[in-house]
């Protein structure tokens, strides 16, 4: 397990991040790979090679820096605190956009994760009114997760415009929708990220939950957004605009974050204690 990090941990994080986020990368992915043993085993093997478990790009993408990350945290999981014998399937992303989230709001099954704003934030765990939210997802507050270094600009914060058309036939479902009107969260979970969307049209209505959201409304980067309509001379929408935060799905460690808090001192135990709460940190081997 610990030879097959080292290469998981370059194909996840970027090898010239800071000590402690690769460390707590590691701590992540050795986390998940223990609890995920076997998740295939109908299949002949236990992970994938790909973002499905852990992206993995083989011995050639190994090197010095993440080997000495892999070895410095040797042995040490994260403890699923309701199961605390068992490993946590401790879930990760590129960007949380300010604010993780849980996995109830996520996936739809309540888990240990908790919802929580970046340190440098101010703003408090819990939904904010509709107008609030609107001008958070506008703005770009500085953050650990915004740190230059280790944020593409266009993962903390963005914005994209989706043709109408795109998206009906995203949806595929023809004549039993019909033109779309509107597009409405039906609820929001502590950080804004929606579950669950209503698409209406002229002839009917649909609703798209999870994971789906992002790529039947036109390849967003996260479920964290606001979206408002742009009318064409007929008064129907031509478009929807979708202004949004983060890249990824949310869940527990924001590796942008991860970094940023790296580059100003925190240690790989202060890291994942902030995005994975009270999961005990412990030493299998």
């Amino acid at each position: 397990i610990e030879e097959y990090l080292y290469s998981v941990l370059p194909s996840e994080m970027p090898s010239s991040w800071p000590a402690a986020a690769l460390q707590a990368q590691a701590v992540a992915a050795r986390s998940y790979t223990l609890a995920n043993l076997g998740r295939f085993a109908a299949r002949g093997f236990d992970l994938m090679g790909t973002v499905v478990s852990a992206a993995y790009r083989g011995m050639g993408s190994e090197n010095a820096t993440v080997r000495a990350a892999v070895d410095a945290t040797r042995g040490l999981v994260l403890m699923n605190p309701e199961s605390p014998e068992k490993p946590l399937s401790a879930f990760y992303s590129a960007n949380c956009g300010g604010h993780t989230e849980t996995t109830e709001y996520v996936w739809g099954f309540p888990s240990p994760f908790p919802a929580v704003a970046d340190l440098l934030l101010s703003r408090e765990s819990r939904p904010l009114p509709p107008a609030e939210l609107a001008r958070w997802l506008a703005e770009r507050p500085v953050s650990f997760s915004a740190h230059p270094g280790y944020s593409n600009r266009s993962a903390y914060r963005w914005t994209l415009w989706v043709p109408r058309k795109e998206i009906e036939a995203r949806l595929g479902l023809g004549d039993a929708l019909g033109t779309v009107l509107a597009i409405t969260a039906a609820r929001r979970g502590a950080s804004g990220r929606i579950p669950e969307v209503r698409v209406r049209g002229s002839a009917g209505e649909t609703t798209i939950k999870w994971d789906a959201v992002r790529w039947k409304l036109g390849g967003l980067r996260s479920n964290l957004f606001v979206v408002e309509p742009k009318l064409g001379t007929d008064g129907l929408p031509e478009s929807f605009v979708f202004t949004g935060a983060g890249w990824g799905h949310g869940v527990g460690m924001c590796q942008s974050g991860a970094a940023g808090m790296a580059s100003v001192g925190f240690h790989a135990r202060a890291i994942l204690r902030h995005y994975y709460g009270e999961a005990e940190l412990r030493r299998l081997y």
